[in-house]
């Protein structure tokens, strides 16, 4: 694996990690106000 298949491989990680937690967030602060009405 060269250096830059390696970043690569490494953004795509922290991009699906990011989508994930910010999606998570999403979906709880939903929940949270839909339980607040």
């Amino acid at each position: 694996m060269t250096t830059s298949q390696a970043i690569a491989r490494a953004r795509a990680i922290s991009r699906r990690l990011v989508e994930g937690t910010s999606s998570s967030v999403d979906d709880f602060l939903a929940e949270r106000g839909a339980w607040q009405e």
